[in-house]
């Protein structure tokens, strides 16, 4: 029996964490190429697969065979270089996603420069809400500065009290960190939703 939504869980708790499939397999002790079937739907894992999986992506099994919801939320923009996003109004998206808050916003991988961890195209979606800023490298954020830039980076302490270093979720990026950047608020990315998962629509 095909398992759609496991598929989803696997590739989305792998990403919340920045492995790409080399990592991920790696740490589970199965190939490159079985992890990627896996994901596809392509393959079937058995239960100790999906336990060594799991103990790579420090989640329960059960965790990654939750329920698939379909949620329409709206999308914030467009990341870019060196992280930044580009705002885009009146647009949303409906998707399978597993996201656990109703105030939940969205935005999309704007170029190939994500790959191999992110595509392009591909949905990031995160709780709205202005808790308390926290560095934790064991995941994206978006975050908003107090000069009102919006942005997709890792978080790092800062050398200032309050302050932090943002660094690009491109690997390959030219751009510098920004250091010592005060912001407005940060949330973790919480769901990942590849471009044939999602359907965009305009809200107008």
């Amino acid at each position: 029996m095909r398992n759609r939504t496991m598929e989803l869980r696997i590739r989305e708790f792998r990403k919340a964490r920045g492995l790409t499939l080399t990592a991920l397999a790696t740490k589970a002790g199965i190939s490159q190429s079985y992890l990627s079937q896996l994901e596809r739907n392509d393959r079937r894992a058995n239960a100790d697969v999906l336990e060594r999986l799991a103990a790579g992506l420090e989640v329960e099994v059960a965790d990654l065979l939750a329920p698939r919801i379909s949620r329409n939320i709206p999308v914030l923009g467009v990341a870019g270089t060196g992280g930044l996003i580009t705002l885009q109004s009146s647009c949303s998206m409906t998707c399978p996603t597993f996201v656990d808050h109703d105030n939940s916003a969205a935005i999309l991988i704007g170029n190939q420069g994500y790959e191999p961890v992110f595509v392009k195209g591909e949905a990031v979606v995160f709780r709205q809400g202005r808790d308390e800023v926290t560095a934790d490298r064991s995941r994206p954020v978006i975050c908003e500065t107090v000069d009102g830039d919006l942005r997709f980076a890792q978080l790092v302490d800062g050398s200032r009290k309050a302050r932090f270093t943002l660094i690009s979720m491109e690997p390959r990026s030219l751009e510098r960190p920004l250091y010592d950047v005060k912001l407005a608020w940060a949330q973790p990315a919480r769901a990942y939703v590849m471009p044939e998962d999602l359907t965009l629509r305009d809200t107008n």
